[in-house]
């Protein structure tokens, strides 16, 4: 993949293993997306000393956290104190999550199958039941003085992974781009089973937590079905005009 061989892509931060640069996809008319912008991440509650040097020279202005509250009590984001940046928490769980991890928890789910069917109906509800959460994200992209900005989540590959999908999509990137950047969470992501308290075998974390594409078009079949097009997606339930669209594309392309 090009993107991956791109060494932009992936910051090398020690706490943090899925901090990744949209910019440099380019879209269906021939911009690209700028680099240095937009971010999307794993878990920062294991953010060194060393990650608060470059998360400065960042200058990250706005985080947005996905995480629910609880998640944020068990790993709080360690970010440096001394940097003047907004955190902005929109946090939530599809419905059906919690009833999984308590079952899995429990014993009573363990059906790799069964586990990889209610995930991915978890991806059908995104943009069905979240569309407001990913409206906001894509509101704080507009305003200039809130970039650099980085979205995130617990293993930065569900909620986090839907709003980078967005975010291209809105930006005109195509679907296989998106899916090629939905899929890098494989080459990166880290054992999480600290942060998800789920004491879980290794197949069944590996179902939880690696990016698939069925996920990723459940969601895209959601927003076909609810708009009749990606496009008719973005209009008429995110309220992507074309006014909306332009400003996007002035804070984001060049």
């Amino acid at each position: 993949m090009a993107s991956e061989q791109n060494p932009q892509r992936l910051l090398p931060l020690e706490g943090t293993a899925n901090f990744r640069d949209l910019g440099g996809y380019r879209t269906s008319d021939g911009a690209t997306v700028a680099w240095q912008k937009v971010y999307r991440a794993d878990s920062l509650a294991e953010l060194t000393p060393r990650d608060h040097e470059t998360w400065r020279v960042l200058n990250i202005r706005t985080v947005i956290d996905l995480r629910i509250e609880t998640e944020r009590e068990r790993a709080p984001d360690n970010l440096p104190e001394d940097h003047d940046h907004d955190v902005l928490a929109l946090g939530f769980v599809p419905t059906g999550t919690r009833k999984m991890l308590a079952d899995i928890r429990a014993r009573k789910l363990t059906d790799r199958a069964a586990i990889n069917a209610e995930v991915t109906n978890h991806y059908r509800l995104f943009p069905i039941d979240h569309a407001g959460v990913y409206r906001t994200i894509l509101e704080q992209l507009v305003r200039p003085a809130g970039l650099p900005l980085v979205v995130h989540c617990t293993s930065g590959k569900d909620r986090t992974g839907f709003a980078a999908a967005i975010i291209l999509l809105a930006l005109g990137v195509d679907l296989d781009t998106v899916m090629e950047d939905y899929l890098l969470t494989n080459n990166y992501r880290r054992e999480v089973s600290h942060l998800l308290d789920l004491n879980i075998a290794d197949d069944v974390m590996k179902t939880l937590t690696a990016a698939q594409p069925d996920y990723l078009m459940a969601s895209i079949g959601s927003m076909r079905k609810e708009g009749g097009s990606i496009d008719g997606y973005m209009r008429h339930v995110m309220g992507i005009d074309p006014a909306f669209q332009a400003r996007l594309r002035a804070a984001l392309l060049v």
